[in-house]
C-alpha cells in the first residue's frame, strides 16, 4: 500500500524544475541539461516516495496495533525483550527471531581481527596483480591521472582547492602524497595502494556487522557479498570502497557506544574522530554519515546530550587542525568552495544521467533496488521505535538509513553500476540484517511464510548484482593479460599496459623532458593528467581535466590562466574519449576555440600529438 501511494504522489509531482534553465545560464553542458531533463524533479520524486511509502506503511501499521491491541502485537512481532519473555515466546514456537534470546558477545578478538584482516587483504587486496589492473586508456589517464596529478601539486609544496581543482577532500591526497614521500612516487605503488584500502574499508564492514548479526560466519558472508559487489578492479576514486567505509567504521564505533556503556565516551569520541576523517576524506559521505550519527544520538534516551559532545570533540579533534592548516596555507575558503562547488553544481545537472523508469529490466531494477531495500528496512526500524526500543541495534539501523538514503543521491543524479554500489553498502548491511532475522524466523510455523518471501526477495535483490561479482571474483585471482609490459619510466612503478599505449606513453614523456625544463608547465588536452604525473612537470592551470571546468566562468579562468602562463607545448590525445558522448565542441567550445588558435601541430607520436605555442 505504502509502494502504490508513492506511485501516486509521485505521478502527481512536476515533471520539471528550474534546474536546467539555471545551468544552461551558467553554461554546464550534460547530457540531461541537453535533454531538457530536470534532475530536481527526480531528487523530489525519490524525496517523496521514500517518506510517504514508510509514512503509510507505518500509519497502518500503527493502525492495526491499535485496533487488535500492543500486547497482542507485542507478543507476535515484537523482539524478545528478556529471557522470560524469549521462553514465552519460545512456547509458542518462536525461537528468537530478532537474536535478542539472551546476551550475545559482540566483541572482537584479537585472534579474530587478525584472522579476519588477513584474510581480507589475501582475498581483496590484489597484492599479486594491482600493477596489472589495466581497463582502458580512459581510467589510466583521466581517473588515475587525476588523483596523481594532484598528489603531484602537493609534492610540489602547493595546496589543493587553492592551486589545483580536486574533486575529494585532502586527506584521501595527503595520504598519498606521504606514501609517496616515503617510497617514491610511481603509478604501481597507487594503485597497490588504493586497492589495499578496499581491504581496510572491508574489515570496518564486517566490525560493524559483528555489532548487528548474531553469528560470526553471518558477518563474514556480509562482508564477502558487499567486497564482492563493490570492490572492482578498476584503480579509481571512484571506484574504491574506502571513502563509504570510513562512514562505516564510525558507524561500527557509534554501535559500540550504544551497547558499552562502560567506554561510551571513549568511543563516541572514535565516532566523532572517524567522521572528521570521512568528512576530509571524501565529503559526500563525511556528511550523509554525520547526519546518520546525528540523527541516531538524537534518539537515544540516556546521555543524548553528553554522546553528541564527546562526538563533536572527537570530530574537533580531527576538523580544527587540518581546518588550521588549511588557513596557514591560505587555501581554507578554496577547500570549503571546492568540496561543496561540485555537489551544487551536480544538483543542477552536471555530469548526469536520467534516473530510469520502472520496467523488469536489469538496469532498472538495480536502480530502484537500493531505495527499496532502504523503505522496507526504514518500515522496520520505524516499527521498533514506535514500540520503544532504542538499543544499539535499532540506533544503527536508524543510522544507515540516514546514511545510506543520502548517499543515494549520487546514485540519483548518476544511476549507473558505478554510482549505484558506491551508495549501496549501508542497505545492503541493512538487508543483511533483514534476512538473517528471517533465517531465524523460519523455525517459527507463524511467521515461516513471511520469512521464506521475505529471503526469497533478498536473494534476488542481490541475483541483480551477480553478473557484477562473478566479474570482480574472477579478477581477484586473474593473472595480469596478455600482452601488458612495465611501463619503462621512472615514475611507472612497475605499472603494467599495453605494449604499444606504453611505447607511445613512453615517447610522448619522453619528448616533453627533453624540451621542457623541471619546473616548466605544459597543457594537456582534454583530459589525460596522468601525462603531468609521468613527466614531472607542474600544470599550467587549476584544472587537470579540462571536464572539470564546468561553468563558462570556469573554462574562462583555464583560458586566462593558460594565457598567464603561456605553455609552449601542448599534448593533445588524438583518441580522447567524449565524456558521456559529448563532443568537446560542445562541452569546451571556449577551450578548444583556445587550443585551435594559439597551436599548432609540431608532431605526432603514436596516438599523442604535440603541439606548439604559435609566436
Amino acid at each position: 500500500m505504502g509502494a502504490l501511494v508513492a506511485q501516486g504522489l509521485v505521478s502527481l509531482l512536476p515533471a520539471t524544475g528550474g534546474d536546467v534553465e539555471a545551468a544552461r545560464a551558467l553554461g554546464i553542458v550534460s547530457v540531461t541539461i541537453l535533454e531538457g531533463y530536470s534532475k530536481s524533479a527526480d531528487s523530489r520524486a525519490y524525496v517523496v516516495a521514500l517518506a510517504s511509502a514508510l509514512a503509510v506503511s507505518t500509519g497502518i501499521w500503527w493502525a492495526w496495533v491499535k485496533a487488535v491491541g500492543a500486547d497482542r502485537d507485542a507478543s507476535s512481532t515484537a523482539p524478545p525483550r528478556d529471557r522470560g519473555h524469549a521462553k514465552r515466546l519460545g512456547r509458542h514456537g518462536i525461537k528468537d527471531p530478532a537474536g535478542t534470546l539472551g546476551p550475545r558477545s559482540t566483541r572482537v578478538t584479537v585472534q579474530e581481527a587478525l584472522l579476519i584482516s588477513a584474510l581480507l587483504i589475501l582475498v581483496f587486496a590484489r597484492l599479486w596483480n594491482a600493477r596489472g589492473a589495466w581497463i582502458g586508456p580512459w581510467v589510466v589517464l583521466s581517473e588515475e591521472g587525476e588523483a596523481l596529478a594532484w598528489v603531484d601539486t602537493v609534492l610540489r609544496g602547493r595546496a589543493l582547492s587553492r592551486d589545483v581543482f580536486c574533486l575529494y577532500g585532502p586527506l584521501s591526497t595527503w595520504a598519498v602524497a606521504l606514501l609517496f614521500g616515503v617510497f617514491g612516487p610511481s603509478l604501481g605503488l597507487w594503485r597497490t595502494w588504493i586497492f589495499a584500502l578496499n581491504a581496510v574499508a572491508l574489515f570496518a564492514t564486517y566490525l560493524l556487522l559483528r555489532q548487528l548479526l548474531r553469528t560470526r560466519a553471518g558477518s563474514l558472508a556480509a562482508t564477502a557479498v558487499i567486497g564482492l559487489m563493490c570492490s572492482p578492479p578498476i584503480p579509481g576514486m571512484s571506484w574504491s570502497i574506502s571513502r563509504v567505509g570510513l562512514g562505516l567504521a564510525a558507524l561500527a564505533c557509534l554501535t559500540r557506544s550504544r551497547a558499552d556503556s562502560q567506554r561510551a565516551e571513549r568511543w563516541s569520541l572514535a565516532t566523532g574522530a572517524l567522521l572528521g576523517v570521512a568528512l576530509l576524506y571524501s565529503q559526500e559521505v563525511g556528511l550523509a554519515c554525520s547526519a546518520g550519527v546525528g540523527a541516531a544520538l538524537l534518539l537515544t534516551r540516556q546521555d543524548r546530550l553528553r554522546a553528541l559532545l564527546w562526538t563533536a570533540a572527537g570530530a574537533a579533534l580531527v576538523l580544527l587542525p587540518c581546518a588550521a592548516y588549511l588557513a596557514a596555507n591560505a587555501s581554507f575558503g578554496a577547500t570549503i568552495d571546492n568540496l561543496f562547488l561540485f555537489p551544487r553544481v551536480r544538483l543542477l545537472g552536471f555530469d548526469t544521467f536520467p534516473f530510469p523508469e520502472f520496467a523488469p529490466t536489469g538496469e532498472s531494477l538495480r536502480a530502484y533496488g537500493i531505495p527499496v531495500i532502504l523503505a522496507v528496512s526504514g518500515f522496520s526500524t520505524a516499527t521498533k521505535l514506535l514500540r520503544g526500543d532504542r538499543d544499539a541495534r535499532t540506533l544503527a539501523d536508524v543510522a544507515l538509513f540516514v546514511f545510506g538514503a543520502l548517499l543515494f543521491n549520487s546514485a540519483l543524479s548518476r544511476p549507473d553500476d558505478t554510482h549505484l554500489l558506491f551508495a549501496a553498502p549501508p542497505a545492503m548491511i541493512l538487508l543483511a540484517g533483514l534476512m538473517e532475522d528471517g533465517c531465524f524466523a523460519l523455525s517459527s510455523r507463524r511467521h515461516r511464510v513471511a520469512a521464506s518471501l521475505g529471503l526469497v526477495l533478498g536473494a534476488l535483490a542481490l541475483a541483480l548484482w551477480g553478473n557484477t561479482a562473478a566479474v570482480n571474483l574472477a579478477s581477484l585471482a586473474a593473472p595480469a593479460p596478455a600482452g601488458l609490459r612495465p611501463l619503462a619510466l621512472p615514475r611507472g612503478g612497475g605499472a603494467l599496459l599495453p605494449d604499444a599505449f606504453a611505447h607511445d606513453l613512453e615517447a610522448v614523456v619522453s619528448e616533453i623532458q627533453s624540451r621542457t625544463t623541471t619546473d616548466e608547465p605544459f597543457w594537456v588536452f582534454p583530459n589525460e593528467a596522468l601525462l603531468y604525473f609521468l613527466a614531472d612537470r607542474p600544470q599550467p592551470t587549476r584544472f587537470p581535466l579540462a571536464h572539470f571546468a564546468v561553468t563558462s566562468a570556469q573554462r574562462l579562468e583555464l583560458i586566462d590562466q593558460l594565457e598567464r602562463v603561456r605553455p609552449h607545448y601542448t599534448v593533445l590525445y588524438r583518441n580522447a574519449w567524449p565524456v558521456d558522448g559529448i563532443r568537446y565542441e560542445v562541452s569546451l567550445p571556449e577551450v578548444l576555440a583556445y587550443l585551435n588558435a594559439n597551436y599548432e601541430l609540431d608532431s605526432n607520436i603514436g596516438v599523442f600529438s604535440i603541439l606548439r605555442r604559435r609566436r
